[in-house]
Order: structure tokens, then C-alpha cells, then sequence
């Protein structure tokens, strides 16, 4: 005796199958999930008024301008790290598109070079380079430092 229910959602019938359980199949309302999903009752949150992008307090959202460099909790200033001193410089001055010292600007790769060692946050102390004169500044001041 196969035993039969009636969809709540879309009135379609539907039968136990063997892999369902008696106690299961007893609570069991919708043909499917999807009609279980379309079927629940959503009433209690007609209270909220839900909508995207739209805040309620503007002195409580969040403002990007409150996050950023010094302002941002994770500020290491002058302990950050060389990658990121070279991410801070890529990001404030741009990706280089020349040579300062051969002057090509053909489609090539081109690296910020810090001139001092000291890698402040100054544009007077970066240079653009291609990588061949990149590679040749880094040796001749390996060469500088073991005098």
C-alpha cells in the first residue's frame, strides 16, 4: 500500500518512497525542495524593511576616506614590508610606462627602484626602470656597499 500526500505549495501528488523514513514522511508537506522552499512562511519579516545600499544612519556607515594609510588600523608606516612599500609606490604614482635612465617607453616590463635604500614615501625617491637598467643600478651598488 503505497501512501499518498498533497503538495501544499503546487497541489501536485506525491508518494513515500522506500528510502524515507515513517517519522520523515510525517512531517513532510512539499512534493520537492523547491516547492518547500517557495512554500515557506515568510510573514514574520514583513516587519523589517529590508533594502540594499540603503543605510538607515549615515553617521553609522562605513566611509572608505576613514581607512585609509595612516588611518587604517593595519598602518605599519616605515615597518611595512618591501613588497608592500612597492605596492604603496605602484599604487600612488602608477604602473611605469618608460625608462629614467635609457628613456625607451616600448611595450616592455618596467619596475619601480628605490634610490636611497630607505624606500621613504617620497616621488623624488623612486625611479622608473626598465629591467636591464634595474639589474645593472642593483649590481653597481652591490658593488658600492662591499667597498
Amino acid at each position: 500500500m503505497e501512501e499518498e500526500k498533497t503538495c501544499q505549495y503546487c497541489g501536485k501528488k506525491f508518494i513515500k518512497t522506500p528510502k524515507v523514513s515513517k517519522s520523515k514522511w510525517e512531517r513532510r508537506k512539499f512534493c520537492s525542495q523547491l516547492c518547500g522552499n517557495k512554500g515557506k512562511d515568510s510573514s514574520h519579516l514583513e516587519k523589517y524593511s529590508f533594502q540594499k545600499g540603503v543605510s538607515a544612519n549615515p553617521d553609522t556607515q562605513f566611509k572608505t576616506e576613514d581607512t585609509i594609510g595612516i588611518k587604517n588600523y593595519k598602518w605599519k608606516g616605515d615597518n611595512a614590508s618591501y613588497a608592500a612599500k612597492h605596492i604603496w609606490v605602484k599604487y600612488h604614482y602608477g604602473s611605469p610606462q618608460h625608462c629614467d635612465i635609457c628613456g625607451i617607453s616600448e611595450e616592455r616590463m618596467y619596475h619601480w627602484a628605490n634610490i636611497s635604500g630607505e624606500y621613504k614615501r617620497e616621488r623624488s625617491d623612486w625611479l622608473r626602470l626598465c629591467v636591464p637598467c634595474h639589474k645593472r643600478a642593483d649590481l653597481k651598488r652591490r658593488k658600492e656597499d662591499y667597498k
